[in-house]
């Protein structure tokens, strides 16, 4: 991915001044390159100079400073991605907005597209959801067949975001069969990976390895940071809904923390709650007050919703015993505020649940443990319902689990015998 960077730029560089739509093209690939390697440095560089413009930065003859966002949609997004990596989000909403009002008045797929990426950068989840699916739904009746992995790939995201994990899946596996019809390898990969982040809540025969190793078999030779983080979360994320606390907390540390093995500095604070329950549900002795605080500056930021409901969370599970009770009930107002994820407000549930049941509180534990697992069931986090709220109801659930088991054995006896007879069931 760095030698594409690299020879982008250069056709960048050679178009300038009598081919300004190719030059733009060619520095938004570049910058894309970049993103997908994980490059901060490179990816700056793409976003310094505007499209068509020249090495000294005098905007060419006959081409206004501030384009028009619909002609030119690369411009208003690099603008605004330039103060996102600068982590000024106040100045990154600012430059988008045009991009943004440009996309309520065309039907031009590709605006409609970089619109919605700027909406989920942003944090507008609903609006980057609905721009996305116009951008899909005109780039099928334009047959614009090469921009459908891509919206694929956004929208998909979006509703992961969105904590939407039925329609991520199906728009993620339409994206990977769009990627494999046209040959676009590092596109599948993408899919792949977000599959993958799809299947960690549910795990559905094993479907989080099998993506998650298809993702990693394109990623790991072609340099795909972003992918190949992805991945890696995911499966960290498999790993603490089977309650293997401590395999997740050694799966993620590397890439979250500094190193020659750090993640995708476009993933690494939506990976941080993960890191951060793990190690303390493993009961490991590594000192996680730093990544909260790093989450915290994360949060003030205000470019996710739902960053503050799990801050809130990740304060309470590192908190003295006597402030858990408030903070946990703090985290649950802050997500019927927020109103954005329910599987982050079920997690919350769950810990809450889980807290209470440590402190002998069985009445009010089985009321946040009932609600998560009502939560997990409408979001789609079949994993997480069924593997790790059964475990934190305690033995009760699991003798019932048993029971049940124990019954349908006996039901299946029965009919190979042939015998009639009612055969009674034990209710949990």
């Amino acid at each position: 991915m760095a030698d594409a960077h690299q020879s982008l730029l250069l056709a960048a560089e050679s178009s300038e001044g009598h081919d300004v739509e190719g030059a733009e093209q060619a520095l938004a690939a570049a910058a894309e390159a970049a993103w997908a390697a994980g490059d901060l440095t490179a990816y700056l560089q793409s976003l310094e100079r505007p499209a068509g413009h020249p090495a000294d930065g005098t905007p060419p003859p006959g081409r206004a400073e501030n384009a028009n966002a619909v002609a030119t949609p690369w411009g208003a997004f690099r603008a605004g991605m330039r103060h996102v990596v600068l982590v000024d989000f106040a100045r990154a909403a600012r430059e988008m907005e045009p991009l943004l009002a440009a996309a309520a008045r065309t039907q031009q797929p590709h605006v409609l597209l970089y619109a919605g990426r700027a909406a989920l950068i942003l944090g507008d989840i609903t609006a980057a959801r609905r721009l996305l699916g116009r951008a899909l739904a005109v780039a099928g009746t334009d047959g614009v067949s090469d921009l459908t992995a891509r919206i694929l790939e956004f929208l998909a995201y979006a509703e992961l975001r969105a904590g939407l994990h039925h329609q991520a899946r199906a728009h993620a596996e339409e994206g990977l069969r769009a990627a494999r019809r046209l040959g676009q390898r590092n596109f599948g990969a993408q899919h792949h990976a977000l599959l993958a982040l799809v299947f960690s809540l549910v795990d559905a025969d094993g479907a989080t390895e099998h993506h998650g190793e298809a993702a990693l078999a394109v990623a790991r030779p072609h340099g795909l940071l972003q992918v190949s983080t992805m991945a890696e979360w995911a499966r960290a994320r498999a790993d603490l809904g089977h309650g293997r606390a401590e395999q997740a907390a050694i799966r993620l540390g590397p890439l979250l923390r500094p190193g020659p093995r750090r993640g995708h500095f476009g993933l690494w604070m939506l990976a941080v709650p993960c890191l951060v329950e793990a190690t303390v549900l493993a009961g490991l002795d590594d000192d996680v007050t730093d990544m909260v605080d790093l989450y915290a500056g994360w949060a003030a930021l205000g470019a996710d919703a739902q960053a503050t409901a799990q801050l809130t969370r990740l304060r309470a599970l590192t908190a003295r015993d006597e402030d858990c009770d408030a903070l946990y009930q703090q985290a649950l107002a802050e997500h019927e505020a927020a109103a954005e994820s329910q599987f982050e407000h079920a997690r919350t549930l769950l810990a809450y649940g889980m807290w209470l049941r440590r402190r002998r509180r069985l009445l009010e534990a089985r009321l946040q443990l009932r609600a998560a697992l009502v939560g997990f069931e409408h979001c789609g986090a079949l994993l997480w319902e069924e593997a790790r709220t059964l475990r934190a109801a305690g033995h009760r659930g699991q003798r019932c689990q048993r029971r049940r088991q124990r019954s349908r054995a006996a039901d299946r006896a029965t009919a190979a015998r042939g015998r009639p007879g009612v055969v009674r069931r034990h209710q949990p």
